[in-house]
């Protein structure tokens, strides 16, 4: 009998390089399957922003670009036979449901975690202060996405391997900047609906940057998906990693039900 070879695709939130926001998760995944991580940046994605280009002000995004580079590592995995589940993250979580949507049934599970379906008013707001920062002092903008990354429980019992003057999230460049023009204008409404494999929703409930809301309406959206709710903040993969994983695990072996509500410490 063929042993089955399952792959994940982890793909990355706006701020940080996937490798890094995945390199603690990755490491644990890559000990039983097969883990592609990419940021899903269209080619020349560093390129000079354009004299007076903002993020709030250029509405035609990146975004089906971002999709599509997505949708070309699942089919390179599928080529290679393997089958192919998706992670998103951020920004990740919403080019995952599009891709999902878009793929044509070659996506087996689906997994999002501080994703969101529309950019409403508060998350545009919270951008528009972030890239305002970013023009005026990179490094104080630099510290405030730090400060909001993870939950005050979390920084708390670090004790003195917390260093709060170090900044955990990169500078604004225009790579970045242009994830965040994407991320201002996301709407996967409609994709969110055509989604038609396994998803879990992973919320983290003390998230400052995307809040908790906005996956409760993912999980509303998508038919079928299951909900987990975790007590961390944005940085959820370091928070509780060992949590998301094992219930990601179990969804990726089918021992999840649709509709599930699952509780952390018995995922």
């Amino acid at each position: 009998m063929r042993n089955i070879q399952h792959s994940i695709i982890q793909v990355g939130g706006s701020e940080q390089q996937a490798d890094a926001q995945f390199a603690i998760y990755g490491e644990m995944l890559g000990r039983d399957y097969h883990v592609t991580t990419i940021d899903a940046d269209p080619p020349q994605a560093d390129r000079p922003l354009p004299s007076g280009w903002t993020v709030s002000s250029e509405v035609e995004t990146d975004f089906d670009e971002r999709v599509q580079t997505v949708l070309g590592t699942i089919r390179r995995e599928v080529e290679a036979e393997r089958v192919v589940h998706l992670l998103g993250f951020g920004l990740g979580a919403g080019v995952s449901v599009a891709a999902a949507a878009r793929s044509n049934g070659l996506v087996s599970s689906l997994t999002l975690v501080a994703g969101w379906l529309r950019s409403d008013r508060l998350m545009q707001e919270t951008i528009d202060l972030g890239v305002a920062l970013w023009s005026q002092d990179k490094h104080l903008s630099q510290r405030y996405s730090s400060l909001l990354e993870h939950s005050p429980q979390y920084r708390r019992h670090l004790g003195v391997s917390y260093d709060p003057t170090i900044p955990a999230v990169p500078v604004a460049d225009p790579r970045v900047l242009r994830r965040l023009n994407a991320a201002y204008h996301l709407d996967v409404s409609d994709e969110a609906t055509r989604v038609e494999c396994p998803t879990l929703i992973v919320v983290p409930l003390r998230d400052l940057k995307v809040p908790p809301q906005h996956s409760y309406e993912l999980y509303g959206a998508i038919q079928g998906a299951s909900l987990m709710e975790v007590d961390a903040g944005h940085g959820i993969l370091a928070e509780r990693v060992s949590q998301v994983y094992n219930a990601h695990d179990q969804l990726i072996r089918g021992q999840i039900s649709a509709h599930s509500r699952l509780v952390p410490n018995q995922a």
